[in-house]
């Protein structure tokens, strides 16, 4: 299946029509950011472009959660900060509950109101923070110096538990 199709297909099991499952689909692809990519196939665009798509595939379902394994790993550091932003403001709208899964600690900040730090195996969560920034949040949180202490504390405490383990 081309980039639209993939989009569209989360459309089509729900019984949305081939009209409104286009439009819903152009509307995603455009706000993850592959317009002009349409009627490519996965294996002809980037690594960065098959997660958007992944990503694209995985709204276009509209979960009421959504888990998501270093969904922005693989992009360019503006393209990341971008989609950050969209992101955080699809989450607003649509309001899904949403599990993260990162290494990158300032993303996990910036992005979620809760941190879990899990250990190895087996798997146990050995931190937990809540994040005190409160919604809508934008790119300039992450140079107060609160969001700094809090990264610090974090990383500390996840240098701590590595240590034990």
């Amino acid at each position: 299946m081309t980039v639209i199709e993939n989009v569209e297909f989360a459309y089509e099991i729900k019984g949305f029509s081939k009209e409104t499952r286009r439009t819903m689909a152009i509307n995603i692809i455009n706000f993850i950011g592959l317009r002009g990519f349409e009627n490519y196939y996965p294996n002809e665009i980037s690594g960065g472009m098959q997660q958007r798509l992944a990503l694209a595939r995985a709204l276009a379902a509209e979960p009421s959660v959504l888990l998501l394994d270093e969904p922005f790993s693989s992009l360019d550091a503006e393209t990341r900060t971008e989609l950050e932003k969209e992101f955080l403001n699809l989450q607003k709208t649509k309001k899904f509950t949403t599990i993260i899964v990162t290494h990158d600690i300032r993303q996990a900040i910036y992005l979620g109101d809760r941190v879990m730090v899990m250990s190895g195996i087996p798997a146990n969560i050995k931190v937990t923070s809540e994040i005190p920034f409160p919604h809508p949040r934008n790119i300039n949180v992450r140079y107060l110096k609160e969001f700094l202490d809090l990264e610090k504390d974090l990383s500390s405490k996840i240098r701590k538990h590595n240590s034990h383990e």
